[in-house]
């Protein structure tokens, strides 16, 4: 009893000294410029190809980044320039005067100017080229049972193969979208999967074999996207998926800093990217019990 008393003692006495060592911390929060943030892409396909404005924020601020509105923005490529106008119902995005599809090899220049200054700069840049990437010319899919189901996961995955031609000649990068019943099951970036076609020997191969823990019903219909994108946005990429990660629980690490892009040579945040898109659509089939590789 006298011991458990000296303990009680000591530790009354370490919880008293720090309290007293206790200090508030003032956050001074250094006044860093902001910055704009440039979210866009050019594809193969026909379209406006939408080019987003916003500029960052203050650190704590816990609200969407601002949009950036009264620019003037437009693509060049070749000797052909491409203007842009607001969408005044989406104030900071620019959407292309015509409709145009983007070229194999063919490289874009964006080029922005702001109405006022951001970061001490008003004028911004970007230039990036379409790869030529796989061409699908069909797809299957096929319901299994999970043979290595853990608690908690997906009783079911799905044996996606895409069917076409994987070019040979250099290596590709490509990110990945699903859509279920014409419905994308994910917005955000981080959710995509990218890779090259190197993983898995995918180069130059006329199968692609993807397997996929994803919750798909035997008659749902299945959409598959492949964006064959540059080396350098995947790169990008790869800096947004580290940030997005968790971080050291004692908080001694520090925050992650920005991915780097490409617009004004990484002095602004975003990127702007071209991309040669394949699409291949399909019914799932039944479920099968067993599963077999």
């Amino acid at each position: 009893m006298k011991r458990i008393l000296i303990y009680i003692i000591v530790l009354i006495t370490v919880l008293t000294s720090c309290s007293e060592m206790v200090e508030e911390i003032d956050w001074n929060a250094e006044n860093i410029p902001n910055k704009l943030i440039v979210e866009g892409d050019i594809t193969n396909e026909t379209g406006q190809h939408p080019i987003t404005l916003r500029h960052s924020d203050y650190y704590f601020a816990n609200s969407p980044s601002p949009v950036v509105s009264g620019a003037t923005v437009s693509v060049l490529y070749g000797s052909t320039v491409i203007e842009y106008s607001e969408d005044p119902k989406n104030p900071g995005t620019y959407k292309a005067n015509e409709e145009f599809a983007g070229e194999i090899n063919q490289e874009y220049t964006l080029t922005i100017g702001l109405s006022e200054e951001l970061d001490g700069a008003d004028e911004y840049s970007a230039a990036t080229t379409i790869i030529e990437g796989m061409r699908i010319d069909s797809i299957s899919a096929e319901l299994y049972s999970n043979p290595y189901q853990m608690d908690g996961e997906d009783s079911t995955i799905i044996i996606l193969l895409a069917y076409g031609q994987e070019p040979e000649q250099f290596i590709n990068y490509y990110l990945m979208k699903l859509y279920r019943n014409d419905t994308l099951l994910s917005d955000t970036i981080v959710d995509y999967p990218v890779f090259s076609d190197t993983d898995n020997g995918m180069n130059g191969e006329k199968v692609l074999g993807f397997f996929l823990a994803e919750d798909y019903s035997p008659g749902d219909i299945i959409t598959l996207e492949l964006y064959s994108i540059p080396k350098d946005y995947k790169i990008f990429l790869d800096g947004v998926n580290q940030i997005s990660q968790p971080g050291d629980p004692f908080g001694f690490s520090g925050p992650p800093a920005n991915a780097v892009g490409n617009v004004n040579e990484g002095e602004a945040l975003g990127f702007f990217y071209g991309a040669y898109v394949a699409r291949g659509r399909t019914s799932v089939k039944e479920k099968r019990e067993g599963f077999y590789y």
